[in-house]
């Protein structure tokens, strides 16, 4: 089998039930995730890869558009004031 380069990215989890909600979390989001590997067994952490350009270009896009989301307004702050 020839060795293949590309585009991934990997999710690092902090134990088990991390690996798990994540896995479970890219599945319901439309992703289809690699096979998760032991990235530091003395600190229980998984890797989750993603891999493929399109699902890293869609995965990208994804948390560009989380971060530049605003907070929902709050009654009592006023949020469109810069702060001091």
């Amino acid at each position: 089998m020839k060795y293949k380069k590309g585009e991934e990215i990997r999710l690092v989890a902090n134990g088990d039930e991390e690996r798990v909600r994540i896995q479970r979390l890219l599945k319901r989001a439309g992703f289809k995730a690699g096979r998760p590997f032991r990235k530091a067994p003395e600190r229980n952490q998984f890797c989750v890869p993603i891999y493929g350009r399109e699902q890293v270009a869609h995965f990208l896009r994804m948390v560009e558009e989380t971060e530049t989301c605003q907070p929902p307004l709050s009654p009592t702050v006023d949020n469109t004031k810069a702060p001091p």
